[in-house]
């Protein structure tokens, strides 16, 4: 073999192991290509999350937060009214009646101290009544045990002959006398005490008639010594038959006083006005004050 043959099979060869490497790559390059899944990737707001990445959240909404609801106590001052006191504090009307128990807004004492629900009234849990157990009923009453009392006689044999029902059994002539003398009176439940609730005294007095004769001084003062009292209904007459009614008004405790003029006038927490046309207090006369059940309270005598 000559050397130019060598050297042509020698690149045969050479081609030959070319051409089949590439067929080989070539194959599988493709069966790689055929195991690979097509994965689409959504694109949006409403895509899900892909493996890997973060999530963004929706910028929030920012929320204030609503003041808790707080109390303070306002004294009541000379010429206040419950609107200006309500401006005053920017609380609503209703709410200060609410918190306070009032149901007339023009109705106010100086030196009343009054709960002012700043941030709206505090909201009153709601309380699930617990369910009360009931008792469930036997379907079936329970059998009478037999009696250790009674005679061996007198017990059911075994025998075909059905069982006697469980009622109470006759008693002989003798010992029905016997129980009937160990038998004692028949005592009654006593009853207990039912507690007596004092209330306490109402101290109410007329302390003084003043300007009497003159229509435009002539009042008569009032004073409360003890517990607060709404003179709702209550008189105030005097030796003639003339007689004023009360409308409905508290007067508070330690020495508060009410003054009820004669006069003319606009009633106010501490000035009544009987609104007559002349006095009426003179000397020798007498005051009388009187609940709205007709009983004496107070009497003043005006002297000489």
């Amino acid at each position: 073999m000559t050397k130019r043959q060598t050297v042509f099979i020698i690149v045969v060869n050479a081609v030959i192991s070319l051409v089949i490497s590439l067929s080989v790559s070539l194959i599988m390059l493709y069966f790689f290509l055929l195991s690979l899944e097509v994965v689409e990737v959504p694109v949006g707001p409403g895509a899900p999350a892909q493996a890997g990445s973060t999530a963004l959240p929706p910028q929030a909404a920012l929320v204030t937060p609503s003041p808790k609801p707080t109390t303070t106590i306002y004294i009541v001052q000379a010429g206040d009214s419950l609107s200006g006191i309500a401006f005053q504090f920017d609380v609503p009307v209703e709410d200060i009646m609410r918190a306070n128990g009032l149901t007339d807004a023009d109705l106010l004492f100086v030196g009343q101290e009054l709960i002012i629900p700043i941030g709206g009234l505090p909201e009153t849990p709601a309380f699930t009544p617990i369910p009360t157990p009931t008792e469930t009923p036997i379907p079936f009453e329970p059998p009478t045990p037999l009696s250790t009392d009674t005679p061996l006689a007198a017990q059911p044999t075994p025998s075909g002959t059905p069982l006697p029902s469980p009622e109470t059994p006759a008693l002989s002539p003798a010992l029905s006398e016997v129980e009937g003398e160990a038998e004692g009176p028949t005592l009654s439940p006593t009853k207990e005490p039912t507690p007596t609730i004092f209330a306490k005294p109402v101290d109410v007095e007329i302390t003084e008639i003043v300007g009497s004769g003159s229509i435009a001084e002539e009042m008569v003062i009032i004073t409360n010594r003890g517990q607060p009292v709404n003179l709702e209904g209550w008189t105030l007459s005097d030796r003639h038959d003339n007689v004023y009614t009360f409308p409905g008004i508290l007067l508070w405790s330690n020495n508060a006083s009410v003054r009820v003029h004669t006069g003319l006038g606009e009633n106010t927490a501490t000035d009544l006005y009987w609104k007559l046309n002349g006095a009426i207090w003179e000397a020798g006369d007498k005051a009388t004050l009187a609940d709205k059940n007709g009983k004496i309270i107070a009497v003043y005598d005006l002297g000489d």
